[in-house]
């Protein structure tokens, strides 16, 4: 009986066996392009092998739960979970588990509440990240309750650590701006820098930008996240930063306009352990790419910038119902209010 393509396989082993017939499914792949594989187990018969590769691909817990690794059940849980959750959401689950690699490979059941501690403990300080590996766990165990493969959930022991100290947001110096533009064609992604200062833009919201959403000959850009106000916004682009855009759009066709080497999205953690930490390093610079941000505002304050504009462009929320109800900017008024930065 031929099985579709990645389905799986089974064949009889040789001698005399009570149960011949090995089923095993292809899990991965090594770094030399070889198939790694997984045994389902032996059976009497053909038939049941082949039914076990049903039961397989409806259920894979229904195999074998005690082996079922943590992998096994982030992939599983992940395919049904992301369904309805926005990328942000999405991206947010992606990063804390990428926190979790060194659990990967551990069969769930064997996973104690150490191996989780460690985990978080080394997002010390990250408080935020900390919740979100801890949201997982807890995502999982509740998955793996339900499925019979454990009977705890460890992950309710965790203990968070504190958050040390509020976050300071130091603002660019004119200085240090001034930096940044002289070596833009010597180091990696420092006009990424430029491109977040002169927006007001978070850091995840550049590297969600689509190049569908940039209009170039408009001098904007539609795009952010967060709040109800910050999704889908105008973002004026500042014609200092309108060729180091305008590279990016034309140098590749990736749909989104900051890309990796593969054309791809780029991870926000990988941006900042890789590309936003050589900046620093090089430029013997120390700040966070959220202070691009906080710099944006500051300065635009600095240059008297109207006050509802520089809300509307960063996607704050309007809390004053004149504003909100009766003042109406045009596109044009955002982008004269952005010109006001030299």
């Amino acid at each position: 009986m031929k099985l579709p393509n990645g389905y799986g396989t089974y064949y009889k082993l040789k001698g005399k066996r009570r149960k011949p017939w090995r089923v095993r499914v292809t899990v991965g792949w090594d770094e030399n392009g070889k198939q790694i594989f997984k045994n389902l187990g032996c059976y009497e018969t053909q038939l049941e092998a082949i039914k076990q590769l049903e039961i397989y691909h409806t259920n894979p817990l229904l195999i074998d739960n005690k082996t079922v690794t943590f992998s096994e059940i982030y992939d599983i849980w992940s395919k049904e979970k992301f369904k309805n959750l926005s990328s942000s959401s999405i991206d947010g689950y992606v990063n804390a588990y990428n926190y979790c690699k060194e659990l990967w490979d551990i069969p769930f059941e064997q996973i104690k509440l150490k191996a989780l501690q460690d985990i978080v403990n080394k997002a010390d300080g990250k408080l935020a990240t900390q919740k979100k590996i801890k949201g997982l766990m807890g995502l999982l165990y509740d998955y793996g309750i339900a499925n019979d493969i454990v009977l705890k959930k460890y992950s309710d022991y965790i203990i968070l650590s504190e958050q040390k100290e509020k976050t300071i947001r130091i603002t660019f110096s004119e200085e240090e701006i001034d930096l940044l533009w002289e070596n833009v064609d010597l180091i990696p992604f420092v006009d990424t820098a430029l491109i977040l200062i002169y927006t007001g833009m978070r850091p995840s919201e550049l590297l969600k930008m689509k190049r569908e959403n940039v209009f170039l000959d408009k001098e904007y850009m539609i795009g952010g996240s967060k709040t109800e106000a910050g999704i889908n916004r105008i973002i004026p682009i500042h014609p200092r930063i309108k060729p180091l855009i305008e590279r990016w759009y034309n140098n590749s066709s990736s749909k989104y306009l900051i890309y990796n080497n593969a054309n791809n999205k780029i991870c926000y953690q990988n941006f900042i352990d890789r590309n936003w930490a050589n900046i620093m390093e090089t430029l013997e610079l120390n700040h966070n790419p959220y202070d691009c941000r906080h710099t944006f505002a500051t300065r635009m304050d600095d240059a008297n910038a109207n006050k509802l504009c520089i809300k509307l462009i960063m996607g704050h929320k309007i809390r004053d119902v004149t504003d909100k109800v009766y003042t109406h900017k045009k596109i044009e008024q955002l982008i004269d209010a952005v010109k006001l930065l030299r």
